[in-house]
């Protein structure tokens, strides 16, 4: 099993394709553990309420998407600030931010993209 962060960038690109059951697919699948905080939930109810995006998905399924990924997650609260990684306890950050992607790795925490976190749960 693995802790992940899932950017907020692809939360929202799940939202308005069709990807959305793949992702929960993998979650409960392959049992791994989101991992959020109360800033990150904050971050992604904010963007989905942008009005440039409101017209790709209803307020429905941003509440079930929300409610979904509390159930699941391991709702964790920082107790410092760290400047290179919000939870370097995590096992992966899954993100399409390129920013990040160069990195590859911060600490213990690998950084990926969600094509390449497929590719790894289907190889254990």
């Amino acid at each position: 099993m693995a802790r992940v962060i899932i950017d907020t960038n692809l939360w929202i690109s799940f939202l308005i394709g069709k990807n959305s059951q793949s992702l929960k697919d993998l979650l409960i699948q392959a049992e791994n553990t989101p991992i959020f905080s109360a800033a990150l939930l904050e971050e992604l109810t904010a963007v989905t309420q942008r009005p440039k995006l409101q017209k790709y998905f209803s307020q429905a399924n941003v509440e079930t998407l929300l409610s979904f990924l509390k159930s699941i997650s391991e709702i964790i609260e920082p107790t410092s600030q760290v400047k290179l990684c919000r939870d370097p306890k995590a096992d992966f950050l899954i993100t399409g931010d390129q920013d990040l992607l160069v990195l590859k790795e911060i600490e213990m925490t690998k950084i990926v993209t969600y094509q390449q976190f497929v590719a790894l749960q289907r190889d254990l």
